[in-house]
């Protein structure tokens, strides 16, 4: 198998990431993942670019470092707030054309099952996770609902803005909400900005999912070109997959979306304003949450009066939204502004394409999804750089149904995945408070409580 796979487009080692088939095997040290950041932050083209000395910082323990990237460039225009009521400089572009769309699910309408379809449905929700039968009755061009504030309307954003290259990473999807969500991005993006949608079939199984073979390569030639099918040798999960993505991807910006998501108007433009003028950050658009059954749009729970909710975890470290502080809030003039967030939810944000690769990109040692969201957050905070949500950029979400059967992990992955990623982003990025944390954690998941037990060291990422 591994002499006949082609040449690895990620570049890790894999002499020292094996094919795992027990369990008790040790984590690996994974060469070239200690990335020399002195040597990246004092090239000379980063000098040149900027035309300015190199920015530094003191790190929690006194040290000074310089930092990668251009930083804040002066020269990018803030947004401007319009006080005439007219609309923003990018808030028709692409113009959106309401004619024609008053079909099943437009604008979020609820979509119904049948009676007769019933035992369809929850056959394929088994498979898939969601309801394809009423996807199938929706047009892949269908509008969404607006879910933005009014004041989002009226905002003017740099009129020079980078190109990006959207990341698409899927296994055993679905065909409508896969697909739709190609036409989302195509359809509500400028095309000036918009370089490329680069998909990644992570493994997909062909033979039992065909609509993901003949037929894809087919449908997506319909863009000439600027949809991108590359396909992994193997399933190398959700997070190594995405850094494979990054590096088949050619333009500045990167922006990362799951395969059934659906993007909202003038979606883009406010994502990756906040990038050209400050290329250490990272945004995450608003995600809407569509019902996988009856596919209508509806805002996340858990913010504040104006519906801002910034990341982070408990001590077991699940994902959790609390609403944002008003400490925060204050320092805001606007209510749509963007805020800073101590951790992203993973699954869509958008970063400098040249600065996700020099924080390392994904740790490759983490296997198929869990833990990843943490671990690009603190890597983007220590390296001088942020996590930001961005209330006027929407993006709608399909979440899977109860009933799903799941993905299972490939066989070389020992089980337990995501419990394992946990604790190896623990031991790399907590330091002194490893031991605490792990003494914890063990005491809030103690079905796992073996699994903390094991010498499972993780390859140490240094940040100088």
């Amino acid at each position: 198998m591994k002499g006949s796979e082609p040449k690895d487009p990620l570049d890790i080692d894999r002499k020292v990431l094996p094919d795992r088939h027990e369990s008790e095997l040790e984590f690996p040290h994974i060469g070239g993942n200690e990335v020399d950041f002195n040597e990246k932050r004092n090239a000379p083209e980063v000098v040149k670019k900027s035309g300015r000395k190199p920015e530094t910082m003191k790190t929690w323990d006194g040290r000074t470092v310089t930092l990668v990237g251009r930083g804040i460039d002066e020269e990018v225009p803030e947004p401007f707030y319009r006080s005439d009521g007219k609309p923003g400089n990018w808030e028709d572009r692409p113009h959106v054309d309401e004619s024609g769309h008053d079909g099943p699910g437009e604008h979020g309408a609820a979509v119904h099952t049948l009676p007769e379809e019933e035992e369809q449905v929850k056959e394929i929700i088994k498979t898939f996770g969601f309801n394809l039968v009423n996807s199938d009755k929706i047009s892949m061009d269908r509008l969404p609902k607006d879910l933005r504030d009014k004041e989002c309307i009226n905002i003017d954003y740099p009129e020079k803005l980078p190109m990006v290259s959207v990341v698409v990473v899927f296994h055993n999807e679905g065909w409508g909400p896969l697909v739709r969500t190609f036409h989302s991005v195509v359809n509500r993006t400028p095309p000036e900005l918009l370089g490329e949608i680069v998909i990644i079939d992570d493994g997909s199984v062909i033979k039992d999912k065909p609509h993901l073979g003949d037929p894809l390569e087919e449908y997506i030639k319909r863009w000439d070109g600027k949809v991108k099918l590359y396909r992994n040798a193997r399933r190398e999960g959700l997070i190594r997959a995405r850094s494979i993505g990054a590096q088949h991807a050619i333009f500045e910006v990167l922006v990362f979306l799951d395969a059934h998501c659906e993007a909202g108007y003038n979606w883009l433009p406010p994502l990756i304003a906040p990038i050209a003028r400050n290329d250490r950050i990272s945004t995450v658009p608003l995600i809407d949450s569509i019902d996988g059954q009856r596919y209508t749009f509806s805002g996340q729970a858990g913010g504040d009066h104006n519906g801002r909710a910034q990341g982070g975890w408990e001590w077991n470290f699940l994902w959790k939204r609390y609403p944002l502080p008003k400490k925060e809030a204050e320092k805001l003039s606007h209510g749509t502004e963007m805020y800073p967030s101590p951790a992203m939810a993973g699954g869509l944000f958008a970063i400098n394409r040249e600065h996700f690769n020099n924080v390392g990109m994904y740790d490759p040692g983490l296997e198929i999804w869990g833990g990843e969201q943490y671990e690009i957050s603190y890597k983007l905070w220590m390296c001088g750089g942020g996590v930001y949500f961005v209330p006027c950029s929407r993006v709608g979400h399909v979440y899977r149904l109860e009933g799903w059967g799941g993905n299972p992990p490939p066989e070389y992955v020992p089980s337990n995945p995501s419990f394992r990623n946990y604790r190896r982003v623990i031991e790399v990025w907590w330091d002194d408070w490893t031991k605490v944390t792990l003494f914890i954690y063990k005491h809030f998941v103690i079905i796992h409580s073996v699994l903390l037990l094991e010498s499972t060291r993780a390859s140490k990422i240094t940040i100088r």
